[in-house]
């Protein structure tokens, strides 16, 4: 993807303004999250199967207007994959495998397409779009065919995702997000590395994969952190009327009527 068109894409949402936000008398300021779906990844092992397993995340972003925020990301990922499961005959005399767990931290922007605001009839749904940088952290379960590897790495994201407000604080979601990482090592196999077979002696090499990547595809539920605001309060008088002032100003105004008989013309 063009990173010219996507930061062109971030300036003209951040730059809007609020289109009366403050005539809805709230505020969005911000949002929570969790999700829980299946993850995969690109690499050189197997690179014809999808080895799915189930992942779990969580966010919270910052506001900065009806179409625009930027989120702080968790994410899990459980990879184990195999040579064996290929169909491919290359792969399968290699007989190469991994398995590895991460956790993923990110920031990235979400950018909506439409007005969203949440419990609004007109602005309940909106497709989205987010991109940012984060960085991949291995966790102690690392076993390969090959040894072991660096445990942290940089990564760019970037997701797709359908978002639905279902009241005035609670939405639901489902999203795509792809990780581009900055290492053909993930995987414990780089594409012009050689692997020896330990079983039959014979060596092999990577997928001509490029860099490993991460994908995922979830569905969440998220919760607005809201304010509202209203008009001022009415301002009472100090001094409350009574019905003896009542009675006064009336016997007052009725003394000076009388008064008026006795004027001449």
């Amino acid at each position: 993807m063009n990173i010219k068109y996507l930061l062109i894409f971030t300036f003209l949402f951040l730059g809007a303004n609020s289109f009366g936000q403050h005539l809805e008398l709230m505020d969005d300021k911000g949002e929570a999250g969790v999700m829980v779906g299946y993850g995969s990844y690109n690499g050189d092992i197997a690179p014809d199967v999808q080895f799915l397993k189930m992942n779990y995340g969580a966010f919270y972003k910052k506001q900065i207007n009806e179409f625009a925020g930027i989120r702080l990301n968790y994410q899990s990922f459980s990879l184990n994959v195999n040579d064996n499961k290929s169909t491919n005959a290359y792969a399968i005399a290699r007989g190469f495998h991994f398995q590895r767990n991460f956790h993923e931290l990110t920031v990235m922007t979400q950018l909506y397409f439409n007005r969203f605001i949440s419990g609004r009839k007109n602005y309940r749904f909106s497709p989205y779009l987010g991109f940012g940088a984060g960085l991949l952290i291995s966790t102690s379960v690392d076993n390969s065919s090959n040894g072991s590897s660096k445990n942290q790495y940089p990564v760019i994201p970037v997701n797709f995702g359908l978002k639905y407000s279902i009241s005035n604080h609670i939405n639901v979601f489902a999203e795509y997000k792809q990780s581009f990482t900055t290492s053909d090592y993930i995987d414990h196999l780089a594409d012009n590395q050689l692997f020896k077979n330990p079983t039959t002696g014979d060596w092999f090499q990577g997928s001509k994969s490029g860099k490993d990547n991460l994908l995922s595809a979830q569905i969440g539920i998220s919760y607005n952190f809201r304010k509202v605001y209203g008009p001022d309060p009415i301002k009472q008088s100090k001094h409350k009327n009574t019905g003896t002032e009542i009675n006064t100003k009336s016997s007052k105004s009725s003394k000076l009527n009388i008064f008026k008989l006795f004027k001449r013309k």
